[in-house]
């Protein structure tokens, strides 16, 4: 690596976009891949336009990739969250309608799904799942636990940006 190359790696996370733009110009892997966790928060759009085609193709799948994760994040809260809500006379997820400590299962379940409806942003640091308002009671805690447990391993499973280039 020559003394730019360091001096970019070292700068990251600032200036992502432009360290990214500069590292697919110049083909420096190391720096692209450095970089391209960075700009999973920017609009898809948005980044594509600096990239040539094979990137754009491959930056379009690890973005897919991460999407994904996001969707599933959201698809298998219930799965998690049933066992601690009392259900009504169906099995269906909207016939649940709250905590065994009798609060309303929704604004547990909803604080979670407005915050994943950021986009893939809220994957890259869980920490917001151990606010002390996020859950009712002491007794969902463990379903939140579980879930966010459940969320980190599909997010170690997501390759980088290298495996689709």
């Amino acid at each position: 690596m020559n003394v730019c190359q360091i001096r970019m790696m070292s700068i990251l996370p600032n200036y992502a976009e432009e360290i990214m733009a500069y590292a697919v110009r110049h083909d420096y892997p190391d720096i692209m891949y450095a970089a391209a966790p960075l700009l999973l928060e920017k609009p898809l759009e948005n980044v594509l336009a600096e990239f040539p085609p094979a990137i754009a193709i491959a930056w379009t799948r690890y973005h897919a990739t991460w999407s994904t994760c996001a969707r599933s994040a959201m698809l298998i809260l219930p799965k998690f969250i049933k066992p601690y809500s009392q259900p009504k006379q169906t099995q269906n997820w909207d016939q649940y309608d709250g905590c065994n400590c009798g609060q309303p299962i929704d604004s547990t379940v909803n604080k979670i799904i407005m915050v994943l409806a950021e986009g893939i942003a809220p994957l890259k640091d869980l920490s917001w799942t151990e606010k002390p308002d996020l859950v009712c009671c002491a007794q969902m805690k463990p379903a939140i636990v579980n879930w966010r447990a459940s969320v980190d391993r599909s997010i170690k499973n997501i390759p980088d940006l290298s495996t689709f280039v």
